[in-house]
């Protein structure tokens, strides 16, 4: 899990509290770093999807913006 935005301290104390410490943050704020930083992580044939589960008003206009920029940056790669 990589984790973004405002949100992502939050979830990570959630996700510490349950134990579960497969995540990072991420602290850029570019859609097209984020994408390009964790297409690294991922091998051939894993599968990365953006699974909002928060607003992220403090990178995104709206989640249309953040559609539209997360299939452009996965396409320019």
């Amino acid at each position: 899990i990589v984790l973004i935005g405002a949100s992502a301290k939050r979830v990570a104390g959630a996700l510490d509290e349950v134990g579960f410490s497969n995540y990072q943050i991420e602290t850029s704020k570019n859609l097209n770093e984020i994408v390009s930083s964790v297409s690294h992580l991922a091998k051939a044939g894993d599968a990365v999807i953006l699974s909002p589960g928060f607003p992220s008003f403090d990178i995104f206009k709206d989640f249309e913006e953040r559609g539209l920029l997360y299939k452009a940056a996965v396409n320019a790669l």
